[in-house]
């Protein structure tokens, strides 16, 4: 059988969860809900679904699992709907606005026995196979980490830590399995009144980490910058290229830069959601998709930096802020 699936909000990123759903051969995409009656009818007859225009009116025994692709603000009370109805369900990260909200989601999938996902999706970079450097011999000692990107007033509900640099935050935590000691962190708003703009340092153990996020730039990069005793290593998740540059054993004093592509045939997205259904039908879940313990755990982490940013004074930029946004 099938797995039936309804798709909560078709908007920029709903759109494509819910094209994804209709193509994948073991899902079947029932219902599309959105609270714009055009939205959810446009995209419901383009895939054969069917349209709804609130979440509570989904009938939960026609279905088998949800995704959840609205606004942060609302993902935990659409969520803990459909976990007290027993449905499997997705919710696009961040988990939720809070880490008592993401806490109580989790322990209500626990108490029914329902599977809680998040959409962290650079788990499924290809880049990402080459993550195992960090738990080599030779452990990196420093890594920077840079992901900004142009400004689109879609995510702004939540800060730059929430919306962006949470893609880092989880997956250091998957790859280092403990949370840090934070050891400095700056943040300021710049066109929203959120925070845009941030830089944090995090340590574990003999590991520095330097994040640098923002959404007020005029290009994309998500690159993360690897040091390890005699070797370097750039994870380019943006064009997904890594290069590694480490000292030449047959040449001493030359270098030796070696570059990969990490193409994959598939969309992240579609490997994500493919993922979860898997998880679904199996019962558990299918790695790397997060669970709602990692998200979580990477939203803890992001309100303790936001936490140390409110220790530091940032300057008022009030009079360039977008009231509109």
């Amino acid at each position: 059988m099938k797995i039936r699936v309804a798709v909560i909000g078709v908007g920029y990123l709903g759109q494509h969860h819910a094209r994804v759903f209709a193509g994948l051969p073991d899902v079947e995409l029932r219902y599309v809900v959105d609270i714009i009656p055009e939205r959810a009818y446009t995209i419901a007859e383009q895939y054969g679904a069917i349209p709804l225009e609130d979440y509570r009116a989904v009938p939960v025994s026609e279905i088998d699992a949800v995704s959840i692709v609205t606004p942060t603000t609302t993902h935990y009370e659409i969520a803990l709907h459909f976990l007290r109805c027993g449905v499997a369900t997705f919710v696009e990260k961040p988990l939720t606005m809070t880490s008592q909200q993401a806490l109580h989601l989790v322990e209500e999938s626990q108490r029914t026995e329902t599977p809680l996902f998040v959409g962290h999706i650079e788990r499924f970079n290809p880049v990402g196979s080459r993550f195992p450097v960090l738990r080599d011999a030779e452990s990196p000692v420093f890594i920077e980490i840079h992901r900004v990107h142009p400004f689109v007033p879609r995510g702004t509900d939540v800060d730059i830590v929430m919306d962006l640099m949470i893609h880092d935050l989880d997956l250091l935590l998957a790859q280092v399995g403990r949370p840090p000691q934070i050891l400095d962190a700056v943040g300021i708003p710049v066109v929203t009144h959120q925070i845009d703009a941030a830089s944090v340092r995090l340590q574990w153990d003999h590991l520095r980490v330097n994040l640098v996020a923002s959404r007020v730039s005029h290009m994309h990069t998500r690159r993360w910058m690897i040091f390890a005793a005699g070797r370097y290593v750039s994870l380019d998740f943006l064009h997904r290229q890594v290069t590694q540059i480490q000292m030449d054993e047959t040449h001493p004093g030359h270098l030796v830069i070696q570059d990969v592509r990490c193409d994959s045939p598939k969309e992240l997205l579609w490997m994500e959601l493919q993922a979860f259904a898997q998880a679904v039908r199996r019962g558990y879940a299918v790695p790397p998709l997060a669970t709602g313990p990692e998200g979580l755990a990477a939203i803890r982490l992001a309100e303790q930096i936001r936490a140390s940013m409110e220790q530091v004074r940032h300057p008022d930029l009030t009079p360039w802020v977008m009231t509109a946004v």
